[in-house]
């Protein structure tokens, strides 16, 4: 489960779209519901589908703000600068800060 949802924001996607299906499909049916004969079961019908789709809508928005504010904690860089030209090294610049970073198996100063 954590393949599938680690990596992506789909499944938070995936709830904000049925839950805008929900509140459509909850909407339609009071319309035919009320152009037909209108009784207790299907307001509850209606009550149901709206209060889920609601529900939903209001989880997947939650969660797709919390995934964005998640995916910009992680601290991963915008770009990587494999080479320079023209400037001073960073060595002489800040000696205690230089470091020299491995990814996937090329190095980067």
């Amino acid at each position: 489960m954590d393949g599938i949802t680690s990596f992506s924001s789909f499944p938070l996607q995936i709830a904000n779209w049925v839950g805008s299906f929900s509140i459509i499909f909850g909407i339609g049916y009071l319309i035919t519901s009320l152009l037909t004969t209108m009784n207790t079961i299907r307001f509850a019908v209606f009550a149901v589908f709206l209060m889920v789709g609601i529900t939903l809508l209001a989880v997947g928005t939650i969660g797709s703000y919390l995934y964005r504010i998640f995916d910009a904690s992680r601290r991963r860089p915008l770009y990587i600068v494999a080479n320079t030209s023209g400037f001073r090294s960073q060595e002489t610049d800040h000696p205690k800060t230089y470091y020299q970073t491995t990814i996937r198996g090329r190095a980067f100063q």
